[in-house]
């Protein structure tokens, strides 16, 4: 693939002229523009070189630019703009014909990276296809978005508000709901704690009647127990009594009817 510098010399060649920008990097450019060799701050003034018909020029107003023309020479232009470290909220500066002509004329391209970059799909990849594939379906929505405002009568939708309404419409009927296995949690909600937590048994040194089997309104229907359930602080049989009462919600039910 052909770089940048050899791009505009061909051109050239063929009286087509071309303007634009170019990282300072790119095979062919001056090594001379480069942020190492050349480093500019803001308020400096543009640097220019120049091999045969192509003009290069590093320049530094809110950013460092580098640009690349076939049509302009090293000649500036006097700007007035508005700045807040001034008393008068102005400053001068000598920006560069082709910088001044590439911002006014600037379009296409450039206008199309720009609305990409906004929204793009945050997928990243090391397969070079993948990430061909993304630029592709980030060019198909900025397109739809373009040809959506001028056929419908909404123009003043957002690229955002477009895409949000895209994908919501792509996903409507599609999705599904993950099922949790098991118990419900609605149903543990009304279960009491001794019921789902975990509990465990100790020995005391009185004997309590068991809350599970033992019944006095019953002939020797009295169950004594030296056990306990240390987080119910209730006493308990061991076995089977301390069982029923976590895990059956009617534990006395259960008892009686055997």
């Amino acid at each position: 693939m052909k770089q940048a510098p050899a791009i505009a010399e061909e051109l050239a060649s063929n009286n087509i002229g071309m303007c634009g920008t170019v990282s300072s990097r790119r095979k062919g450019m001056p090594k001379g523009l480069t942020k190492e060799q050349l480093p500019l701050r803001k308020g400096d003034e543009p640097v220019f070189m120049r091999k045969g018909k192509m003009v290069a020029c590093a320049w530094n107003d809110t950013k460092r630019l580098t640009m690349l023309s076939t049509l302009h020479g090293s000649t500036c232009v006097r700007k007035h703009i508005r700045t807040k470290h001034t008393p008068s909220g102005f400053r001068e500066i000598n920006r560069p014909v082709c910088v001044d002509v590439y911002n006014s004329f600037m379009g296409g391209v450039d206008t199309a990276d720009q609305r990409m970059k906004t929204y793009l799909f945050p997928h990243r990849s090391r397969k070079w296809y993948s990430r061909i594939f993304n630029a592709i379906l980030s060019i198909s929505m900025v397109n739809a978005h373009i040809i959506y405002c001028h056929c419908t009568a909404a123009p003043h939708k957002t690229l955002k508000v477009f895409v949000q309404d895209v994908v919501t419409a792509l996903l409507e009927g599609h999705s599904w709901k993950e099922t949790n296995k098991g118990r419900k949690s609605s149903s543990l909600g009304d279960l009491p704690g001794r019921l789902t937590e975990c509990h465990f048994i100790r020995k005391t040194d009185a004997y309590p009647d068991c809350v599970v089997c033992s019944d006095r309104t019953r002939p020797k229907g009295r169950r004594q127990t030296p056990y306990e359930c240390k987080q119910c602080d209730v006493a308990l049989c061991a076995v089977p009594c301390f069982e029923r009462y976590h895990t059956i919600k009617d534990y006395k039910k259960c008892h009686l009817d055997e």
